[in-house]
């Protein structure tokens, strides 16, 4: 989206991999702390500074896999509700990447919903 509509190209919009991973974890939580606490809200944020090597920010991808992975051990105890609603949360933040790296594998686009291949038929 970003590329085609704001026309974010060239070098410095580039991520491998590990930073993707990153950044993916750090907006999970970032958003999840603006919903906790909409203090300082900005239509720009200041760009994060993304380095794998350094291992506190490897933190907040795997807060949000221990998360999840406590919330699957808990769904007995406390129902599939919070694990519901966590995946709900990561799933809309990132439903456009999905959609857009797995549109042959799982998604045809009919207009801007994707529709799975079996209701084409």
């Amino acid at each position: 989206m970003e590329q085609w509509n704001v026309g974010a190209k060239g070098p410095e919009f580039v991520f491998s991999t590990a930073q993707r991973i990153l950044i993916a974890g750090r907006a999970i939580w970032f958003y999840f702390g603006k919903i906790l606490w909409p203090a300082n809200l900005a239509f720009i944020y200041p760009r994060w500074h993304i380095d794998p090597r350094a291992t506190w920010q490897w933190l907040f991808p795997a807060g949000v896999v221990i998360v999840i992975g406590i919330l699957w051990i808990l769904r007995s105890r406390i129902g599939r509700g919070p694990l519901a609603a966590v995946l709900f949360f990561v799933g809309t933040l990132f439903r456009r990447w999905f959609c857009e790296r797995l549109p042959d594998a799982v998604f045809v686009r009919r207009g801007s919903l994707p529709v799975s291949r079996r209701d084409r038929i």
